[in-house]
């Protein structure tokens, strides 16, 4: 607006130029700023999660198809040796081991599980962040409000002190004696 040259000042009247202005500086002003603010970090984390995410959840289900195998194993050798196990007395060790392998091949399921709940978080955490940008409306209203009740209150009381300064024909005053008829009319 510091550019435009004198005839647009002459054509354009200076409060629609002024009222238009300020309009723009009170929306760039509102929450736009934060706006583009929080989408632009969202949009610059989400690859970098995204690509997190998919390696390690690539990551923990071959581990947990991995860690199922000597599980399956232990099962099949222990169905087919199951004559074996009774007679020498080794059911509390294939027990065990049992025990142990189960231990084993469910800890990336664990760990896969515990990364869906991390991820779950982050999305109920951003859908928080969005229920709040209202909120972010809601409290810059109330300062308004409350500012504009203040000005008012202040602007009243300016007003009733105005007044109560103000001399008066119809309020008795301490030079009452003076102007007790009106001025003869000419």
């Amino acid at each position: 607006m510091i550019w435009a040259p004198e005839s647009f000042f002459k054509v354009v009247d200076t409060g629609v130029t002024t009222n238009s202005f300020s309009q723009d500086i009170i929306l760039v002003d509102g929450a736009a700023p934060y706006v583009a603010i929080v989408y632009r970090f969202l949009l610059a984390i989400l690859p970098l999660v995204q690509s997190f995410y998919l390696k390690t959840s690539r990551q923990l289900r071959f581990l947990n198809f991995k860690a199922r195998n000597p599980l399956q194993t232990h099962l099949r050798q222990m169905i087919q040796g199951l004559a074996a196990i009774r007679t020498f007395g080794w059911a509390r060790p294939s027990i065990e081991a049992n025990h142990n392998t189960a231990d084993a091949s469910q800890k990336p399921v664990y760990l896969l599980y515990m990364v869906q709940r991390w991820i779950q978080l982050g999305g109920f955490l951003g859908a928080a962040l969005i229920q709040l940008m209202p909120l972010d409306q809601e409290l810059k209203l109330m300062v308004i409000n409350y500012t504009i009740l203040e000005t008012s209150l202040a602007a009243i009381s300016r007003m009733k002190a105005f007044d109560a300064n103000m001399p008066s024909e119809n309020r008795p005053s301490d030079d009452s004696d003076k102007h007790t008829t009106p001025p003869p009319s000419k």
